[in-house]
């Protein structure tokens, strides 16, 4: 622990965020985009223990897989700032970095973090753009990943 009088002080905040700089992808690092069904009894009275997942009972989502953003080995991201834009509508989502509470080399599934966004909430248009830039702790923010996907729907 320093002490004494610096100027800067190195547990500062803006000298932190120095040292750490920003969260990076990797080079060719490419979102992916698909469609999924998820699951969900949304109505118990008419439940069959036979046959638990009803015909009704999967909702559509649009899936995202994030590629894990350690391009910069002195930064960590923390969290995935996500904006869908389609027919001059856009959705902001933010969604914590799989493992971002766990030690680097340990994050689950390689460090892919998966957004779910159900086809309710998604902006209209059978074109839909994607921005996704990692974030630290700290409030760094990296480069976005970018891409464009088409519903097969």
């Amino acid at each position: 622990m320093p002490f004494g009088k610096y100027d800067p002080h190195p547990f500062s905040l803006e000298e932190q965020k120095k040292k750490i700089g920003e969260p990076q992808f990797r080079a060719g690092a490419k979102l992916e985009v698909f469609w999924d069904r998820i699951n969900k009894i949304e109505n118990t009275t008419n439940f069959n223990p036979v046959n638990p997942v009803q015909e009704d009972s999967a909702s559509l989502c649009l899936c995202v897989k994030i590629p894990l953003a350690d391009g910069n080995p002195d930064s960590r991201v923390y969290a995935y700032e996500v904006v869908v834009v389609g027919d001059g509508q856009k959705l902001h989502k933010v969604v914590y970095a799989a493992g971002c509470n766990m030690g680097i080399g340990h994050e689950p599934n390689g460090g892919v973090t998966e957004l779910l966004i159900p086809k309710s909430n998604l902006p209209s248009g059978n074109t839909l753009a994607f921005s996704v830039c990692p974030i630290t702790s700290l409030g760094t923010r990296g480069e976005p990943l970018s891409a464009k996907w088409t519903s097969p729907l």
